[in-house]
């Protein structure tokens, strides 16, 4: 049997816009989440870059939007991702002195690859208690054997 190949999508103003409209309504209400996102499209172009990820990364949203991301970012995985379709999560990176748990997804629609996203969460404080903890507990064993 031969493989079937599938018709190349035509872009039109109107599908454009369509993917507009489909990005506004599914990260537009996680924009106010404790939560980075970031997504480009097939052209390596910013589409989405919510506040928490401009805090995150020290830039204004607004700067990043329409650009390449390898002018916003240094760590370009996103690209990867979208090139391959192969997700990865919970991946930590140490940006501006925050340790970000960050995991990416490629965004399909109608068979293809046409977004993918990147989710920043700031475990910070997290790793820092979880250090307190663990130091706190090597105390009370030292304590322990010495009673």
């Amino acid at each position: 049997m031969g493989s079937q190949m599938r018709p190349e999508k035509v872009w039109t103003p109107e599908a454009v816009l369509d993917e507009n409209q489909m990005l506004d309504s599914f990260f537009g209400p996680l924009s106010d989440l404790p939560l980075g996102i970031i997504v480009i499209d097939r052209r390596n172009n910013v589409r989405f870059f919510n506040a928490m990820a401009g805090y995150f990364l020290g830039i204004q949203p607004s700067l990043a939007l329409g650009k390449p991301i390898n002018e916003t970012m240094q760590d370009l995985k996103i690209t990867e991702v979208l090139s391959t379709g192969v997700p990865h999560f919970d991946r930590r990176k140490l940006i501006n002195g925050r340790l970000l748990k960050c995991s990416l997804a490629p965004i399909e629609m109608g068979g293809q690859i046409i977004f993918a996203a990147e989710f920043m969460q700031d475990d910070t404080e997290k790793i820092s208690l979880e250090t307190q903890l663990a130091e706190l507990r090597t105390k009370y064993e030292m304590l322990d054997m010495l009673l």
